[in-house]
């Protein structure tokens, strides 16, 4: 659909500034089903209704012509898990080839992350793993440690038919 005619649909709703009041609007202007999202049949009734407040949300922080072309992909309640290495200053120096200040005692460097989907069952599916591979400090993997953990609803989706995103909901007005 052109821009200018989503433009005429909007204003024949009363949505003068552009923006979706609820999820019916999403469906009628843009012919999205919020439930029809892979993953949503996966979610518990909390997620289901965080999921429905804060896509509106993320929906209208995008401009018509972003909006108009994006594709939901999936939306999972996941778990985060990150590892680390404590580098000494001299590993640092090493990995990233600049001078260590003085200040710091070690640095943590990130090098292994997993993402778990939580069904509503509470059973756990691997969605994403990555871990860093570099022959010249593979030494130093044994050394990891968990380093964080945070669970939120993840929303993928492609911009235009091709650029894969994807967004943390902590609430309905916070996501990042």
């Amino acid at each position: 659909m052109k821009l200018f005619q989503l433009e005429q649909l909007y204003e024949q709703k009363g949505l003068d500034n552009y923006k979706l009041i609820n999820t019916n609007d999403l469906l009628e202007l843009h012919g999205i089903n919020y439930r029809d999202v892979k993953g949503y049949e996966n979610l518990d009734d909390i997620n289901k209704k965080l999921y429905e407040k804060a896509l509106i949300n993320i929906l209208n922080n995008f401009g018509l012509e972003v909006r108009n072309g994006m594709i939901l992909t999936g939306i999972n309640f996941v778990e985060e898990i990150g590892f680390s290495v404590e580098l000494t200053p001299i590993e640092y120096e090493t990995m990233f080839s600049c001078k260590f200040e003085e200040s710091d005692s070690y640095l943590k460097w990130v090098v292994e992350t997993n993402i778990s989907i939580i069904g509503k069952s509470g059973k756990r599916t691997k969605l994403r793993a990555w871990c860093y591979r570099d022959k010249k400090f593979e030494h130093l993997i044994h050394r990891k440690t968990e380093c964080n953990r945070k669970r939120y609803l993840r929303i993928d989706y492609k911009k235009f038919g091709r650029h894969k995103e994807w967004l943390h909901i902590i609430s309905p007005t916070h996501f990042y």
